[in-house]
C-alpha cells in the first residue's frame, strides 16, 4: 500500500463519528483472527464481573465521559 493511500485511509477513517470508528475498530480487529488464549479471556471476564458487582453493591462510582477524557488529555500530555 502507497504511503498516500494508507494516509488517505487513516485521516478517511479519523473523520468518523465515534461510533462508527468504534464499530470500524471492532471490524479490523477480528479481521486478524488471532487466537485468544482462553485464561486470559476468563481473567478478563472475571474482572470485568468483579467491578460491576462492586459498582451494583454501591463499592465504588462511575465518572463521566467527559471527566474522563479530561484526565486521560492531562495524563497523557506530559
Amino acid at each position: 500500500m502507497s504511503q498516500s493511500l494508507s494516509s488517505s485511509i487513516i485521516d478517511s477513517a479519523l473523520a468518523l463519528p465515534p461510533s462508527d470508528r468504534a464499530r470500524l475498530a471492532d471490524i479490523l480487529l477480528d479481521s486478524l483472527d488471532c487466537p485468544i488464549d482462553p485464561q486470559i479471556a476468563k481473567a478478563i471476564a472475571e474482572d470485568a464481573k468483579r467491578r460491576i458487582d462492586e459498582y451494583d453493591r454501591g463499592e465504588t462510582t462511575s465518572i463521566s465521559k467527559d471527566d474522563f477524557l479530561a484526565w486521560r488529555r492531562a495524563k497523557w500530555s506530559r
